[in-house]
């Protein structure tokens, strides 16, 4: 009984995988999709939760003025450090054209290079 239905499921999903006339390079820009939402989401997530970490150093910076014994210096620089860095995540991830990194060519940087050293000299 789990033999067949085993098979009957292998079979169905081949016959799926077989009607679908998508390419690698299709499935796999089909995969980058949610990648992008997940990269998105973490960029957010990055922008709220530096903006929470200064706004709570404000509070602790505060709670020290009024007791230093109580709220050690220490967790302020930590809080204000860390949020800075949170917010400056998505900023360095925004400057870099879209998440590569500035020393890596793109595919049209590429093209126009070799466009420009492949033309024939004229009058030689």
């Amino acid at each position: 009984m789990r033999l067949s239905l085993f098979l009957y499921l292998f079979c169905l999903s081949w016959r799926v995988f077989a009607a679908s006339d998508d390419s690698v390079g299709a499935m796999a820009a089909n995969l980058m999709e949610p990648v992008v939402v997940i990269a998105n989401f973490v960029n957010s997530a990055c922008i709220v939760i530096g903006g929470t970490f200064i706004f709570s150093g404000i509070i602790k910076y505060m709670q020290h003025r009024v007791n230093p014994l109580a709220v050690p210096i220490g967790t302020v620089v930590f809080m204000f450090v860390g949020g800075v860095v949170l917010l400056c995540l998505p900023l360095a991830y925004i400057l870099s054209e879209e998440g590569q990194p500035p020393y890596v060519q793109t595919q049209s940087t590429t093209e126009n290079t070799n466009k420009n050293t492949n033309t024939p000299q004229q009058g030689s």
